[in-house]
Parts: C-alpha cells; sequence; structure tokens
C-alpha cells in the first residue's frame, strides 16, 4: 500500500494522448452509473407525464372491463388489459433505451469481450478490501451517505405525492399518473445533480489513475518522436545525399535560377530526352550557396528570377518536368543563357 502510495505521488504529468487511448482500448473510461439511473429517472419522469392521460384511461377502462367480464373467461380479462400493457411495455421501452444511450455516450459505444471474461483478481481482491480504509473510500462512503440521504428526502416527497393523488376521484382533478409524474420531478432533480457530481468525481479519478511519472513521458515522446540521435543521423545521411546529387546535377545544369540568395533551382533541358526544361536539382540556405559556388566553378550561368524561383521550389519536384503555367519563363531564362553562352539550345552534358 505504501509503495503504491510513493508511486501515485511521482505520478505528476497528465496523460498523455497516447495512454488514454491505451487505456480505452483496455476497457478503461470514466464511467459514472449514477448518470444512467438519474437519465432512466428522468426519462420515466417525462415519458409518464406526457402519456399521463393516455396510461389512466387505458388503468381505467381495464377496471371497468374487468367488473363487467367479472366471471368471464382469464382470456378475456388479459385482452382487455392489452392496452394497459401495450402502454406501459413502451414507457419501459423508452426508460431502458434512454439509459443505454447514455452509458453508451460516456463510453464511446465501444465494446470489449475480454471483460466479458471472468478473471480472479477481479472476484478477490486487496486493493478492494482495504478500499474502505483510504481516503478514495473514505470519500466514497461520505457521499453515498449523502446521496442515500438525499434520495430518500426527495422519494419520500414523491410518495406524498402518490399517495395524494390516490385520494382523489377520477376525472376531478389530474390524471393520478400525471400526479406521480410530478412527484417524481424533485426525485428526478436530485438524482441528476447526484449523477453530475459523481461524473466529475470519476472523470477526476479516472485522469489520477492515469497520471504519469515524467520519466514515462519522456520514453513515450521518444518513442514516438524518435531517438535524437537516430533522427540527427538520419538528417546527417540525407544531406551527404543531397549534397552528392547537386555536386553531380549542377555541373550538368543549363542555368541555375536563384532568389537572389537563398534559393537555388538548378535547370536543364535536353531535346532527345525532354519534352520540357527539367528541375534538376534545388536547395535553400546551405545548400543553395554550395549550387552558387558550384555554378561559378563549373561555368553555368546563374540567372537571379524571385517569381520563378519561388515557384520552382514549391511546386516542382527534383526530377520533374516544369509545368506549361511557368513554361514560357523558364524557356526565356535557357533563351538567354544560350545567347549569352552561344551554346545550341537542347545540347549539353548528359
Amino acid at each position: 500500500m505504501a509503495e503504491q502510495a510513493d508511486d501515485q505521488d511521482e505520478r505528476t504529468e497528465d496523460p498523455s494522448p497516447r495512454r488514454l487511448d491505451e487505456a480505452r482500448k483496455e476497457g478503461q473510461v470514466a464511467l459514472s452509473r449514477d448518470v444512467g439511473g438519474a437519465a432512466a429517472l428522468l426519462a420515466a419522469v417525462t415519458t409518464l407525464w406526457l402519456a399521463s392521460g393516455a396510461v389512466s384511461d387505458a388503468a381505467l377502462d381495464w377496471v371497468r372491463r374487468s367488473l363487467m367480464l367479472a366471471g368471464g373467461s382469464p382470456r378475456e380479462l388479459v385482452d382487455a388489459g392489452l392496452p394497459l400493457v401495450g402502454l406501459s411495455v413502451a414507457v419501459l421501452a423508452v426508460i431502458w433505451l434512454v439509459a443505454v444511450v447514455t452509458g453508451g455516450a460516456q463510453t464511446g459505444f465501444g465494446v470489449w469481450p475480454n471483460l466479458l471474461i471472468p478473471k480472479p483478481d477481479r472476484l478477490f481482491s486487496l486493493r478492494r478490501l482495504f478500499h474502505a480504509f483510504t481516503k478514495e473510500g473514505a470519500v466514497d462512503l461520505v457521499f453515498a451517505v449523502v446521496k442515500a440521504s438525499a434520495l430518500v428526502w426527495a422519494g419520500v416527497g414523491a410518495l406524498e405525492r402518490f399517495i395524494e393523488a390516490t385520494r382523489f376521484p377520477a376525472g376531478l382533478a389530474a390524471p393520478p399518473v400525471a400526479m406521480l409524474a410530478g412527484g417524481l420531478v424533485r426525485l428526478a432533480l436530485v438524482a441528476g445533480a447526484i449523477a453530475a457530481l459523481d461524473l466529475v468525481l470519476q472523470r477526476y479519478r479516472y485522469t489520477q489513475r492515469l497520471r504519469m511519472r515524467k520519466d514515462e513521458l519522456k520514453r513515450e515522446h521518444k518513442e514516438e518522436e524518435g531517438d535524437p540521435l537516430v533522427k540527427g543521423r538520419r538528417r546527417r545521411k540525407h544531406r551527404d545525399l543531397l549534397k552528392g546529387r547537386i555536386d553531380i546535377e549542377v555541373p550538368r545544369a543549363d542555368a541555375l535560377v536563384v532568389n537572389p540568395t537563398h534559393i537555388a533551382i538548378a535547370v536543364r533541358y535536353r531535346r532527345k530526352r525532354d519534352g520540357a526544361p527539367r528541375v534538376i536539382a534545388k536547395g535553400k540556405g546551405e545548400q543553395a550557396a554550395r549550387m552558387r559556388e558550384l555554378a561559378v566553378q563549373h561555368g553555368v550561368p546563374v540567372v537571379q528570377n524571385i517569381p520563378l524561383a519561388r515557384f520552382l521550389v514549391k511546386k516542382v519536384r527534383v526530377g520533374q518536368e516544369v509545368p506549361a503555367e511557368v513554361y514560357q519563363a523558364v524557356a526565356g531564362v535557357l533563351a538567354f543563357v544560350y545567347r549569352v553562352t552561344g551554346r545550341v539550345p537542347g545540347t549539353g552534358a548528359e
């Protein structure tokens, strides 16, 4: 017990989305049974209030027909009570449906077949045995006493209304069923307030049970994001591969389009193999600076065209031909380069 308390004290971090998702998959959800009971009671009150006239009329009709059929066959008595039975079943169906929907709303309508399998540790648990001697058990005890007292107070009021309803002859006052429903309103309100408090309490405890230690949170973050050392090695490897590609492709380019220092795009056109000019390399920051150095070393013309450079770096992948919307702009750049260098368009090193 002391070890559990110490472990709980170390859990200072709120549960991560991954921890919450794993708990849900195991069937651990914040569930208040009082919410279902309060919703069912409210549904009963509402249904009885709305159907009070029909239920009262069906009950009186059954009593009259039963008196008229006194001495008749049991089948006739059953047939006379069918309307009342049908209304009662409808009311119970509404109550059951509301209870099911309320429970499902709390659990997200999840289904966990593994929880249906009986396990000895659920039936015989030392934690449950000593629960009454814990702080949580003391809170549960106080809450149970308050809940029982409030429900008894509200239930006595409903019973008084029911007794009052039975004193009036039918037709001289509101239908007895409606008066009974009116008496249950206070009970439903009390049950709803209790359910709201219990729901807050259960969700708070649920979050507390799933709280994490700082080392657990760091380990989980590392697993999701990846080890920083591994990520660093991957980035370096990617930079090395990109650098190698730049070193190969820039000297073979027809032109380098820049913006003017942060972006560089190497463009090449080979008439026999390309339908349009193609982007063979591009880079930003240090990579762009490296591309400009290579272009100067190998005599590749550097052309500043800010709008074109921005478009190519965002819209065109390496190895892809330039789209028709900028074909004219790229062709203008290449025409300028061919005119300055004296090269024949569409020729050059492969």
